[in-house]
């Protein structure tokens, strides 16, 4: 059996992962208030993170029970990302709804890169 931690060590989770960096960066910042809010950044960051995780999820393979649940979580991810993209038209409604979202992301890494 695969553990977590090799599962999400794979490259092509970790080369997605790190494409994430800047815009999860920007997008703390955002939320800390130390940037101010941007929607076209917001928008940029979540489409890289949609586009990333869907070729994750589909081009996963179904092997082993590890993969299977980060396949799933992916596609949580995915619709979390869906339903609350559009809701983002300002800071308050950026930290509510990003949440969220991150919700459902650090589920992942709270399993899989503790």
């Amino acid at each position: 059996m695969m553990c977590g931690s090799q599962a999400y060590a794979s490259s092509p989770i970790k080369d997605v992962m790190w494409t994430f960096k800047s815009h999860a960066y920007n997008l703390a910042k955002m939320l800390s208030g130390d940037k101010n809010f941007d929607p076209s950044v917001v928008d940029k960051a979540l489409a890289t993170y949609l586009d990333g995780v869907t070729k994750l999820r589909d081009n996963l393979p179904d092997k082993g029970q590890d993969l299977l649940d980060i396949k799933k979580r992916f596609g949580d991810l995915v619709i979390a990302i869906d339903e609350n993209r559009g809701l983002i038209i300002d800071q308050s409604s950026f930290q509510t709804q990003y949440r969220k979202i991150t919700q459902v992301c650090n589920s992942c890494h709270d399993k899989y890169d503790p």
